[in-house]
């Protein structure tokens, strides 16, 4: 059991404590395996998204609105710039990831007030989280954090940072040209880049490999140069990747054509090639696109809902939906999720 609590995901579940960072109840031993008992969620996004796929696959549902898209990715960012302040970088950003369920919320409209739905969201996955103390150490830093400046008591934060990190499609341009000096800009990215899944309802930049995917970045925001990101046009050099094409960037909207226009501000100031003119999590919540919102709370835990609707249930049953969620032990490796309801 022991080991189970050094493991990277456990680690930061246990000091990441967000309303939107998905919560962890409990952890079991059992039959030589590892049990993760997680706060319920409904669907991922990309559940959701799938189901409301482009009409060349079939569907026959509505896309998701750009008020719901708002209210997602505004708990999304805020989950970002809570683990971003607390020195923390997630590191697999995508679909799978963000979990969503759908609750009543009061919503005031002309003088009135009526129930409607909104999605509350909770960031999952910590598999892949890594501890950077310079992000907590040096504030005025913080888009980017140095590996040689990874110190502090966890011997994981004092290893060299991996390029191979976060699933391709949703993976920063210096994460594709294989830098290993890189940090939160890289989960801001990609999380830009599923809100544009979320508009178009397919993948905005779905390469079969690392070169594809970063041609198709290429053709999108332009290509680095000496004075758009120098860094950018170093790392393609010793990637080998040969010439850079000489792209200019056409205006967002060709690729997110249903995103309104302070969607689409949101899009073009977060998809930068370089990591240093990104605007962090914190600040990308300031723009206008957010500001139409509602506010998604919180499901209530175990405790309130026992407070509210009388006794304690007997010792051993669960009143809550929980999600029961295998792992094999290593860090990172985890199943899919199992729902075990009333068990």
């Amino acid at each position: 059991m022991e080991c189970a609590l050094e493991l990277r995901e456990v680690r930061a579940l246990k000091v990441l404590r967000h309303p939107h960072v998905i919560a962890l109840h409990e952890i079991i031993f059992a039959d030589g395996q590892l049990h993760f008992v997680l706060q319920h969620m409904e669907m991922s996004l990309l559940g959701l998204v799938d189901k409301r796929g482009a009409e060349r696959r079939g569907s026959t549902l509505p896309p998701l609105s750009e008020g719901d898209i708002s209210t997602i990715f505004r708990q999304v960012f805020q989950a970002l710039a809570f683990i971003h302040e607390s020195g923390w970088v997630h590191r697999d950003v995508k679909p799978e990831n963000i979990l969503l369920r759908q609750d009543h919320v009061l919503v005031a409209e002309d003088g009135d007030h009526n129930l409607d739905k909104a999605y509350y969201c909770a960031l999952g996955d910590f598999g892949m989280a890594r501890r950077l103390p310079s992000l907590t150490e040096n504030p005025p830093t913080r888009k980017r954090a140095r590996v040689a400046d990874s110190k502090g008591p966890s011997s994981d934060s004092k290893r060299p940072l991996t390029d191979y990190v976060a699933t391709r499609w949703y993976r920063a341009p210096e994460l594709l040209l294989h830098s290993r000096d890189y940090g939160p800009a890289a989960d801001v990215w990609a999380a830009a880049v599923v809100m544009a899944e979320a508009f178009r309802r397919e993948a905005l930049f779905p390469g079969e490999n690392e070169d594809e995917t970063m041609r198709q970045i290429f053709e999108a925001r332009g290509s680095p140069s000496s004075t758009r990101w120098p860094e950018g046009v170093r790392l393609a050099e010793r990637a080998g990747t040969g010439d850079l094409p000489r792209l200019t960037a056409p205006h967002i909207g060709v690729f997110v054509p249903t995103a309104g226009a302070e969607a689409q501000q949101v899009l073009d100031r977060v998809l930068q090639l370089d990591p240093e003119k990104r605007p962090s999590a914190a600040e990308v919540l300031r723009l206008p696109f957010f500001a139409m919102a509602p506010a998604a709370q919180a499901p209530a835990t175990t405790a309130q809902r026992r407070t509210s609707s009388g006794p304690s249930p007997a010792k051993g049953v669960l009143t809550d939906r929980w999600l029961h969620r295998k792992s094999t032990g290593r860090s990172g490796v985890t199943r899919p999720a199992v729902d075990v309801t009333g068990t």
